[in-house]
């Protein structure tokens, strides 16, 4: 099976590009709920990342992902 690194800077592991990728679709699927939440307008995207959901930051997504594996196992 061929696959594509979806890291830019190095061809990756396959379990660092499935981080990767499902981070990208996890903060995907939050900035279409903001959007939606938002209407469009700048002013109330910045309040829906200030007071309903915090930006998801990768760093958050290892520690999560992390803890949903340790909780599996």
């Amino acid at each position: 099976m061929s696959w594509t690194s979806p890291c830019r800077r190095h061809p990756c592991s396959w379990w660092h590009a499935e981080l990767v990728s499902s981070y990208r679709a996890a903060r995907a699927a939050q900035d279409a709920r903001a959007e939606a939440w938002s209407a469009g307008y700048a002013t109330e995207l910045a309040a829906f990342y200030r007071e309903v959901e915090a930006p998801l930051t990768f760093r958050d997504w290892l520690v999560w992902s992390r803890g949903s594996s340790a909780e599996a196992a």
